[in-house]
């Protein structure tokens, strides 16, 4: 049996529903699994995590922690011993962002398979001095093989360090709770009917949903303007953040066809999705972020940047089918005319887009079929780190 630690900073509910099936699909492949949280929580996170829910092997520590600057600090003496204690034979290193990351595989021998967890891609590299990026190749020197969530990570590794790029690639892209986002055909048209009914949308207009902070890295203050020759359209942005009063006042000084819903539990963001007409993210910098895999199961159009880190996974573009639009941020005249010839669709058209976005997700982001695959590159990486160990 393999005995395999992720470690990683918080628990949230998708990561749960993740490491419970991932759980009981990699005792299948004799991997034991357990899973190391840096914190139970962060300042700028609202989840509403039940650890009763907890069926795979844990533990949450209470270490040092501070936001800086939007950046997660995390300092964890007591879990770096545990992880030097425990002597896993895979380790699994969910990021680069504080000192607990940073000091882990250091801790680690040579005989123990090291895989670093890579989010991140070109657009979403904020700190490109020559220090940080010299820090960073060292530190992805350190391990033997790397886990990414989409294609663009691979080119962010390779920017970083060239013989990095060299190594082993496992794939995992993000994945979401399906259960939360369930409903029968019944309370779909209902719930869309209060929506819509709530929000004063017309049948003949279009609802478009945002799900985004409102923070600069999201580009609503780009986006937005361009939304002001709209017609027939309402856009609903859920999140909340430090340029909330920024964007009110420029969306009440300009008229903008938009309303804040400040934040949204995750709960209730199925609902928003299912009496969407259009799902948008107009991010500059964005890792690999969930909500387009979100909208992607319920079946919604995309309108999308290309900045985004997982957009090469989400958007669909076959000849002259496509699952959507897609946009650079800096391009404000291509974008409202996007925007204007969107307005113009035909719900028919959207429908069938989205239809597109529902084979994408089945093709690429089934949560079994994505963790059993997982679990066999683990293996496959477990013997090219030449690892010992017994069948049980």
């Amino acid at each position: 049996m393999i005995k395999m630690l992720y470690l990683t900073n918080i628990p949230t509910p998708y990561r749960n529903k993740r490491f419970n099936l991932m759980s009981e699909i990699f005792k299948d492949y004799n991997i034991d699994l357990t899973v190391y949280y840096m914190a139970e929580t962060e300042s700028d996170r609202h989840w509403d995590v039940n650890l009763m829910n907890f069926s795979h092997k844990h533990f949450i520590d209470k270490g040092f922690y501070k936001n800086y600057k939007g950046i997660h600090w995390h300092f964890n003496p007591k879990l770096l011993k545990l992880i030097k204690k425990n002597n896993f034979e895979i380790v699994v290193v969910g990021g680069i962002a504080s000192p607990t990351h940073w000091i882990t595989p250091f801790l680690l021998r040579k005989n123990q398979c090291k895989i670093l967890s890579v989010e991140s891609n070109p657009f979403s590299e904020v700190r490109k001095s020559k220090a940080a990026r010299v820090f960073k190749a060292k530190l992805l020197d350190k391990y033997d093989a790397f886990q990414v969530t989409g294609e663009r990570a691979v080119d962010y590794i390779s920017q970083i360090s060239n013989e990095s790029g060299q190594k082993t690639i496992l794939k995992l892209p993000n994945l979401i709770d399906e259960d939360s986002l369930m409903l029968t055909d019944k309370n779909k048209k209902e719930i869309r009917k209060q929506i819509r009914q709530r929000y004063q949308i017309k049948d003949t207009e279009q609802l478009w949903v945002c799900p985004a902070r409102l923070e600069p890295v999201k580009g609503l203050d780009i986006f937005l303007p361009s939304t002001k020759k709209l017609e027939n359209v309402k856009i609903l942005v859920a999140g909340d953040g430090k340029e909330k009063n920024k964007l009110e006042d420029m969306v009440k000084t300009q008229k903008l066809p938009v309303e804040f819903l400040g934040h949204v539990d995750p709960n209730q963001m199925a609902n928003l999705y299912y009496s969407a007409d259009l799902f948008v993210l107009p991010s500059i910098q964005d890792p690999s972020p969930l909500s387009p895999i979100e909208a992607s199961y319920i079946g919604l159009p995309m309108l999308l940047s290309t900045r985004i880190g997982n957009f090469d996974d989400v958007f669909v573009e076959k000849k002259s089918k496509n699952n959507g639009w897609s946009f650079d941020p800096y391009n404000r005249k291509a974008l409202s005319n996007i925007l204007i010839e969107i307005s113009k669709t035909n719900k028919d058209k959207l429908c069938d887009m989205g239809k597109l976005s529902k084979i994408n997700y089945e093709e690429k982001f089934n949560l079994e079929n994505c963790l059993n695959n997982y679990a066999k590159q683990i293996l496959k990486v477990s013997n090219d780190c030449n690892l010992q160990f017994v069948n049980s």
